[in-house]
């Protein structure tokens, strides 16, 4: 009895078909294996020739299976229908690949692609399981959305994550390579959006991993949108005897010498407040990214010590000075030189302070 069984599932034509089909994948998968293009339709030829065979021998994928009453058969018709639906399934998510490109945004392709697949392969596990084994889906369904709850109260906060970089890559408030704020509180250039979390270079070269759930709710600042160009404003504080006027063409010839200030837009010094102990400006420039702020700041305020040295105008300190007088004025190194070198001794008054001037704007 069991040989007669034998022999009836050896002529059985999907037992061939099997091992057929078995031995032909891995023949293309090695064959074709730097040639994609030719393995694919291979293999849509082998779907479609399986199709055939199924059908003609009273196989229907999308039916339950009908047991023939030999465990060996029954195997082999229930591996071919679970092959044919995998195989469909990779049909589909090919086709889908394809066609669905979205032009000059590539991740959000790519996500839609990946989310799509993953319907199509869940469609097919389930197909498989209702088909081929015979097991009410209804009731799986069921018990899957009780543990689907209790995943999703468990995983709350991935889950939020996972949902906000989705958000995150469609609306792409900014890309790999922009620099951003994040609340004022993380700054940097940014490396990487995932699904779950942006990396972020800060200015100290620390890596700053911050969840896509923080950043959808947090206030975004990105400096390199609409274009790379970063504003700063950099406050000066003058002596009360200096003039507005000959304050701010002392701080635009400062600002002419800075080579990483931009000329458009244009820079502006405005006066913003004069009192008795001082006059207040602010310089508001701009630069090529928010990477160059620093070395622009530090070569503008090493500019205006200088002009603001050689015009012999005194800056004032930021904190109040005793009986409400700027501090007394500090002696720049040309200075020193001159209380110092005997030839210059006879030089008292108006003279000294010409000289002192000529030699600072020789010395600049």
């Amino acid at each position: 009895m069991i040989s007669s069984a034998a022999g009836a599932a050896v002529n059985d034509p999907l037992v061939a078909t099997l091992v057929i089909l078995l031995f032909g994948g891995l023949l293309t998968h090695f064959v074709f294996r730097r040639h994609p293009l030719r393995r694919a339709i291979v293999r849509v030829i082998f779907l479609f020739a399986l199709s055939v065979v199924l059908l003609r021998a009273g196989v229907v994928p999308y039916q339950p299976l009908t047991l023939t009453g030999t465990p060996f058969e029954d195997a082999v018709h229930a591996a071919l229908k679970i092959i044919w639906w995998l195989w469909a399934a990779w049909f589909l998510v090919t086709v889908l690949r394809a066609f669905i490109v979205i032009e000059d945004r590539p991740r959000e392709g790519k996500l839609i692609q990946d989310v799509l697949a993953g319907v199509i392969y869940l469609s097919a596990v389930l197909a498989i399981i209702a088909y081929v084994f015979n097991v009410p889906i209804q009731g799986l369904l069921a018990t899957s959305g009780v543990i689907a709850i209790v995943l999703g109260l468990a995983l709350q906060s991935t889950l939020g994550d996972v949902f906000s970089g989705i958000v995150l890559n469609f609306s792409r408030p900014y890309r790999a390579g922009d620099w951003i704020s994040i609340d004022g509180s993380t700054d940097g250039r940014v490396l990487e959006v995932n699904w779950r979390a942006t990396n972020v270079l800060t200015a100290s070269q620390d890596l700053a991993i911050v969840p896509n759930s923080t950043i959808a709710k947090a206030k975004i600042v990105n400096a390199s949108s609409p274009s790379g160009t970063h504003g700063i404003t950099v406050p000066v504080q003058l002596s009360a005897n200096t003039p507005p006027e000959t304050g701010a063409e002392v701080l635009q010839c400062a600002i002419l010498n800075t080579r990483p200030i931009l000329a458009n837009p244009a820079p502006l010094v405005v006066v913003k407040s004069i009192t008795g102990d001082a006059t207040q400006f602010d310089i508001k420039f701009f630069v090529q990214e928010l990477g160059h702020s620093t070395q622009a700041q530090n070569e503008l305020l090493n500019w205006v010590f200088r002009h603001l040295a050689a015009a012999g105008i005194t800056l004032v300190s930021t904190e109040s000075q005793p009986n409400g007088s700027p501090r007394e004025n500090i002696k720049t190194a040309v200075e020193r030189a001159f209380d110092i070198v005997a030839i210059f001794a006879s030089l008292t008054g108006g003279r000294a302070a010409d000289a002192r001037r000529e030699n600072k704007a020789q010395a600049l």
